[in-house]
């Protein structure tokens, strides 16, 4: 029978899981042995009480890019939220949520962060609503084992960004061309206009690489110094771009974009051949539900 192994990261198990389960101001840390007890005996209490589980998370940017504050309180998932949710058309319904169990800052709009950050606040979201417990299966590359890799998402590195850190930087200059160009992080809530204006145009024009296009119009703002280009011209020019120097160029705008908030890479070894493999965690949007096993008595 297959093994089940697990990731690097391994909890100390002395000093219980660095985040807090607020209810009424009394913190609480569930210990990871008996978690799922620990945490059903929890969520009982606060039905009871009518009130529910919060917690404070302090943003990757740390308060260092305009408008977005350092930390944010959220609260556990309810069913009406859900419900609410259902019911509404809306871009994206796990960031429709997020914005749902917002408590701190009042009135701030989710669409204002960078993806990274929405990333780990749902992470978050996933552990206070269902717990910190999640196995994925994963195909060994060496022996083709399919391996159950378990997860302690409490334990997931995040890095944050430095004091430098800037939304606004520049790539180059470019190996082959040596153009420069200056782009930006875009936020949710600026994807998500794009995406929507997009969808619009596709179905007016037929053409599929429209939201590409836009997404590095909108990604370019300067192109050698030169900030009054049409976004037409920016895409003419990225067109034009040698393959090497384009596949240069958004290779380092996406390693940028993913080099901060929650680390996603992860190393296991393989229960049949013991060989190490890299891997990826999977999306949140493939588990943001709970894990659980049901037995119906015959």
């Amino acid at each position: 029978m297959a093994g089940r192994p697990k990731t690097d990261i391994q909890p100390d198990l002395t000093k219980g899981i660095p985040s807090q389960f607020v209810e009424q101001g009394d913190e609480q840390i569930i210990q990871p042995n008996n978690q799922n007890e620990q945490l059903k005996e929890k969520a009982q209490t606060v039905f009871n009480q009518k009130t529910a589980l919060i917690e404070t998370v302090k943003l990757p940017t740390r308060g260092l890019v305009p408008n977005i504050p350092g930390e944010i309180t959220i609260r556990a998932l309810q069913r009406k939220d859900k419900k609410k949710v259902l019911m509404t058309e809306v871009d994206d319904i796990l960031l429709a949520l997020l914005q749902h169990v917002l408590v701190e800052p009042q009135n701030f709009n989710i669409y204002n962060l960078l993806p990274f950050e929405t990333k780990y606040l749902l992470y978050r979201l996933r552990v206070l609503t269902y717990g910190n417990q999640h196995t994925f299966k994963d195909r060994c590359p060496y022996c083709s084992n399919v391996n159950d890799v378990e997860l302690d998402l409490n334990i997931l590195d995040v890095k944050e960004v430095p004091d430098s850190f800037k939304t606004l930087f520049d790539i180059g200059p470019l190996p082959v061309s040596g153009t420069i160009l200056k782009c930006k992080l875009l936020t949710e809530g600026e994807r998500a206009e794009i995406t929507k204006r997009a969808k619009e145009l596709k179905d007016a024009t037929g053409n599929d690489a429209v939201e590409m296009d836009m997404l590095w119009e909108a990604r370019v703002v300067a192109i050698n110094n030169d900030s009054k280009l049409a976004p037409v011209e920016i895409t003419q020019f990225l067109d034009e771009l040698t393959d090497y120097d384009s596949e240069w160029f958004m290779e380092y705008y996406y390693k940028y974009e993913g080099n901060y908030g929650l680390q996603t890479k992860l190393n296991y070894n393989c229960d049949e051949c013991k060989g190490r493999v890299e891997s990826e965690m999977p999306s949140i949007y493939t588990f943001f539900r709970p894990t659980f096993k049901i037995n119906i008595a015959e």
